[in-house]
């Protein structure tokens, strides 16, 4: 008896190993073995069994058995291996990440006894959500139920494109959908941060009680040992969780639902490189079941799909509190000075009005800043040289708390230097704001405001995390300063005016989803103000007052966005009009990366290879960021409208994600998020 066996290497095919008669009955497809391969000893998955009377090969043998019995069934190996030809990676490393290390032993480690989620999370939490009691439905919420729970009672796929400004009452809806399908099954409730689990367990709890489980990358090992008894032994009837819980082999699932599914962080970027929204529709597709995705600025693919008719369109127009949106003000930066002596302004005198009145009236402030550190650059003024990581083609950025120099893609550090190495001067400017100088300017313009910094530099763990947020909720803080952390689905019903400090930041990007990112972003902050009983109003600062993404925002008007960056993208044929595959090489030897993506790009256009000559093929070229943590980075994209003919056409090339050949390392990314 032989078995074929998935292993977690970056090889896109099974290894057969032979099977010793003492482990004949036990060796079924689904289980987990351990195997020698090379000089080590490796988990894997059974994928087939079967006999060969003749063999030519002196196979391994399988060396143990992990399990007594197996803990994936056919549906979760065939998802498995539809991920893994998607996704041109490999199976072994999909099943790795759908199992989770110390998982479903056969000698389980000791599990964490499963106290409720909620009584994990900061206490002081509970002060910021106004009410956990299930609220009076409005006529476009119960529209929207009501077809969401006739596919749930039908249990039929299909795909709800929930959109719904922010304060629409999405999640009362995903409440109320989740007890019409719980007795069908485990409902799937994605968050895409970590940080918003909190919440979402705490509004879930308050309806479920014990019956509400959570997955994160963050859990101990015995948290997710308990949490995985309590699916396998149901217990849990609502999982919550981050883009990983979208992989686990779940007995049953009888609706998932992404909230925020517009977000970039549902994508894995390491390998297996997997969309958790992606994943989700294909469960949907096997088991049968409805999906919901809910957003208040949804994807440009999902907003398509649901124009073309393959999503059912729900639209929430109106807040669920009946109360009017936040005003939003342009701010044009242009007409501003910069300020004079030694503190540039990069707080207007609009904004910087408006943040007193509401602190005159003992009101919060939110100001948001897309932008870690003090200064995005240091510049010499005497011969132009910039401070540049000599690891990565980017700028340092200077971090005055530690009176470093910080390179953001590979953590490399220098400490601030009080002359230019290049040509010995002394003037050195620093230029740009991150969310640092916005705090310094802070602090000097209102002495008497109590202000918190909100990024991943002040705040290093979760215990910081909710101790800023019940202090904010408490109001013993005025101003709350953050990155993109504070823009995502927190409920501040005492903020009244959020300020964004700097719109244009990812318009910058050499990406062709900046504009989409800007729109996105821009109204997910927005969407912070005026969420209690007083009116909210947004003052946005920008220097590019003109573009269309900041003009719809603004305007709050989606379709418009919608259709002009749609235009956009039809007249190039870039998503959501065609699919790409981005075939990155990557290595530390410049000549050796050119002739490897050029190798890519001529495989991809030959003839004898390319599955349909309409492939079009753009490339080779460095890529927008060159070099990151000492590699040299070139690219090769292929369009095209249907996924198949990209797919097929790299298989045939023989490529892989994660293949190693000529000294440097190849990347393959499907439906990538970013080309740079």
């Amino acid at each position: 008896m032989i078995a074929e066996i998935a292993l977690p290497v970056p090889i896109p095919k099974t290894f057969t190993y032979s099977i010793p008669e003492m482990f004949h009955t036990q060796v079924v497809p689904g289980l987990r073995v351990e195997v020698p391969f090379r000089n080590r000893v490796l988990t894997g998955v059974v994928m087939d069994v079967r006999v060969e009377s003749e063999t030519t090969m002196a196979l391994k043998p399988i060396h143990s058995c992990l399990d007594l019995q197996p803990l994936l069934g056919d549906r979760d190996l065939a998802r498995a291996r539809q991920i893994a030809d998607y996704y041109l990676c490999s199976l072994g490393e999909v099943l790795a990440a759908m199992m989770p290390k110390g998982v479903g032993d056969a000698k389980p480690r000791r599990a964490r006894k499963a106290s409720s989620p909620a009584a994990l999370l900061w206490p002081g939490l509970l002060l910021a959500e106004t009410s956990l009691a299930p609220r009076v439905l409005g006529k476009a919420q119960e529209e929207a139920l009501e077809k969401i729970v006739a596919a749930i009672d039908a249990q039929r796929e299909e795909v709800f494109l929930l959109h719904g400004v922010t304060g629409s009452g999405k999640t009362e809806i995903y409440l109320r959908a989740t007890e019409k399908a719980v007795p069908h099954g485990t409902v799937l409730m994605l968050v895409p941060e970590i940080a918003l689990t909190p919440q979402t367990v705490l509004r879930f709890e308050a309806r479920f009680g014990e019956a509400v489980g959570l997955w994160h990358s963050r859990l101990s090992l015995g948290q997710r040992v308990a949490t995985w008894e309590g699916l396998r032994n149901g217990k849990y009837q609502v999982l919550i969780g981050t883009r990983s819980a979208a992989l686990l082999p779940i007995p049953r699932v009888s609706l998932i639902v992404l909230d925020e599914e517009h977000e970039p962080s549902y994508r894995q970027e390491d390998r297996p490189r997997y969309h958790a929204r992606e994943v989700a529709l294909m469960r949907a597709r096997t088991d049968k079941i409805p999906v919901i995705l809910g957003s208040a600025t949804p994807s440009l693919e999902s907003w398509q799909r649901g124009e073309e008719g393959r999503y059912t369109k729900v639209p929430l127009p109106e807040r669920a509190d009946q109360n009017l949106p936040a005003a939003i003000h342009l701010i044009n930066m242009r007409h501003w000075p910069k300020g004079s002596g030694h503190l540039p302004h990069h707080i207007s005198p609009p904004l910087e009005k408006a943040i007193k009145e509401r602190l005159d009236r003992q009101e919060q402030v939110v100001l948001f800043l897309n932008r870690r550190g003090f200064a995005t650059t240091i510049q010499c003024l005497e011969c132009g040289k910039i401070f540049r990581c000599k690891r990565c083609d980017v700028a340092f950025v200077l971090h005055l708390a530690r009176q470093k120099l910080i390179c953001h893609y590979c953590g490399g550090q220098h400490p601030v230097p009080t002359a230019c190495d290049q040509c010995r001067g002394r003037r050195l400017a620093s230029l740009g704001a991150g969310t640092e100088r916005v705090e310094e300017e802070i602090r000097v313009k209102f002495p008497e405001a109590r202000v918190a910094r909100f990024d991943t530099d002040a705040i290093k763990n979760p215990k910081a995390y909710y101790r800023v947020l019940e202090q904010f909720a408490k109001h013993e803080l005025d101003l709350l300063i953050g990155t993109q952390m504070i823009a995502k689905g927190l409920h501040l019903p005492k903020v009244t005016l959020v300020g964004v400090v700097n719109a244009d930041t990812a318009l910058h990007i050499p990406d062709f989803r900046a504009a989409e990112r800007t729109y996105q972003l821009l109204t997910q902050v927005a969407g912070r103000a005026g969420r209690g009983e007083r009116k909210g109003t947004v003052v946005v600062q920008t220097y590019m007052e003109n573009h269309y993404s900041i003009q719809t925002a603004a305007a709050r008007d989606d379709r418009k966005f919608y259709e002009t960056e749609l235009g956009f993208r039809q007249m190039v044929q870039y998503p959501p009009f065609s699919h790409l595959v981005r075939i990155g090489v990557q290595g530390h030897r410049l000549a050796a990366v050119e002739a490897a993506a050029g190798k890519a790009a001529q495989a991809c256009q030959s003839p004898t290879l390319s599955v349909n000559q309409s492939v079009e093929v753009l490339g080779p070229s460095a890529a927008p960021m060159n070099r990151i943590r000492g590699e040299f980075r070139y690219h090769v994209l292929l369009k095209h409208p249907e996924i198949e003919a990209l797919q097929e056409t790299v298989r045939r090339t023989g490529m892989y994600d994660g293949m190693i050949a000529d000294g440097v390392r190849h990347v393959l990314d499907v439906d990538p998020l970013m080309v740079i």
